[in-house]
């Protein structure tokens, strides 16, 4: 099974590909051309820009270097 069905198999939908049976190739393609292959990665470049951004915002877009409140 390939890392990226893997990930298809947790609950949450963020962070993982909207076409599960597309290869990593294939969705660093699309993603190389304008497409959101990752739910959440909007505006992402590249595939792993799109992962980075998916991973954000399932934290509610704050990360280590953001404390709450500031």
């Amino acid at each position: 099974m390939s890392q990226v069905q893997d990930k298809t198999k947790a609950g949450s939908k963020t962070g993982h590909p909207v076409d599960p049976e597309a290869s990593r190739e294939e969705l660093a393609e699309k993603a190389k051309k304008g497409d959101t292959v990752i739910h959440g990665g909007t505006g992402g470049k590249t595939l792993e820009k799109q992962e980075a951004l998916a991973e954000g915002r399932s934290r509610g877009g704050r990360n280590e270097d953001t404390p709450i409140g500031e």
